[in-house]
């Protein structure tokens, strides 16, 4: 735990219920930290099976929540809360096949439904909530069979639509950062294993 008033970090005495990397931990808006899927130390996805625990702040512990298994074991995945406190878990992997499909966690009853699908299969992308009135949900870039993408895609809450222009640059391991003027700076990556150093914005 990093502590901002002192500027110190402190190791917690609990631990993860599973070794994992490549997961995603989504805080909730009760204060709890939702941990969903990774990988182990032998690259195996789908630890614990949907791999879901979750971090209590009041505790400091790491509890396995064994009534939300996602359906769908994952990796490279994004995981982004709504405005309405639900997460969307997005694309990725599943060890052998990129994943175009995804699932939604409510935490009222700590389980998860299957999501709508996206238009393209992508892992490593970024999903970045909009300011405006929708709470629409940008997927950018990313990666799936058919190599690095340009592409992206709006969430409006039912459907994932392809937008109508493209990145100027196809990029993984990029970020995505929303700016109080409602527009999303997206910002290097890399692309064909060379690291990219330019910067879009999507407005």
């Amino acid at each position: 735990i990093y502590n901002p008033i002192t500027d110190e970090f402190r190791q917690l005495s609990d631990t993860l219920n599973w070794a994992r990397a490549n997961h995603t931990a989504t805080l909730l808006n009760d204060g709890t930290v939702l941990i969903v899927g990774g990988e182990d130390e032998n690259g195996v996805v789908g630890i614990g099976g949907g791999s879901v625990e979750i971090f209590n702040p009041d505790t400091e512990t790491f509890t396995q929540c064994s009534s939300c298994d996602l359906d769908t074991p994952r990796v490279h995945h994004t995981a982004t809360l709504l405005s309405d406190g639900r997460v969307i878990v997005i694309g990725g992997t599943d060890g052998t096949t990129y994943l175009d499909t995804t699932e939604i966690y409510y935490p009222a009853t700590q389980e998860f439904s299957p999501g709508p699908n996206l238009v393209n299969a992508r892992q490593e992308h970024t999903a970045t909530l909009l300011s405006d009135p929708n709470q629409s949900l940008l997927v950018a870039g990313g990666r799936n069979d058919s190599g690095i993408l340009d592409t992206a895609e709006i969430y409006d809450g039912s459907n994932f639509t392809q937008t109508n222009k493209n990145l100027t640059a196809p990029r993984v391991r990029h970020t995505a950062t929303p700016l109080p003027d409602s527009k999303v700076l997206i910002a290097g990556g890399e692309a064909g294993g060379i690291g990219v150093n330019t910067a879009e914005l999507f407005e």
